[in-house]
């Protein structure tokens, strides 16, 4: 995941752009069944998920609110502030907007990127869009292990992670939290 945000930043950079930084990066065990959201972050930001291998059925999805919003002729910011999925209203709004994405074969892991922007659509399409993410936990067990490695890359300078503790997410086994 490291080397991905640094390639990432190498091809963007070479394009003109900003490079990424880590904004964020945590250890977790979910299992539990989460609504469709977004991860806390400036409005123009790239989840990175990894999944490590586990027993604990999942499911995931993603819905493009950013065209739900477009759709309805609002941006996604206010789509966000108007029809929260949390509640059912929104929920029911992004329906048709949503995809489940593919089980990864038993014992592998996978890396999802997910585009947790909350800019505009434009003319130009020159914003980043983004989706939000939801994953449905279909077996639970305590016995095992559900483990999500997560960070936050951000455009720009900003929160910088420093190297310290990027080695220690590298290497670490502990687990931030537990998610219940």
């Amino acid at each position: 995941m490291v080397d991905l945000k640094r390639g990432l930043s190498e091809a963007g950079t070479r394009r003109g752009r900003l490079p990424f930084t880590f904004r964020s990066m945590a250890r977790f065990d979910q299992q539990e069944t989460t609504k469709f959201h977004l991860d806390g972050a400036p409005e123009q930001s790239l989840l990175v998920l990894g999944y490590e291998p586990s027993r604990v059925q999942s499911r995931l999805f993603l819905a493009d609110y950013a065209r739900a919003a477009l759709d309805l002729g609002i941006t996604p910011q206010q789509f966000l502030n108007d029809f929260n999925p949390m509640y059912r209203r929104g929920e029911e709004l992004l329906g048709r907007y949503v995809t489940e994405l593919p089980q990864p074969a038993e014992g592998h892991a996978r890396i999802l990127l997910v585009n947790n922007s909350t800019l505009p659509f434009t003319e130009g399409r020159t914003n980043p869009l983004g989706v939000m993410h939801r994953a449905v936990i279909v077996t639970p067990n305590d016995a095992e292990r559900r483990i999500v490695n997560s960070t936050m890359l951000v455009v720009g300078h900003g929160e910088e992670i420093d190297q310290e503790q990027e080695r220690e997410f590298v290497t670490t086994d502990k687990i931030s939290q537990k998610v219940y």
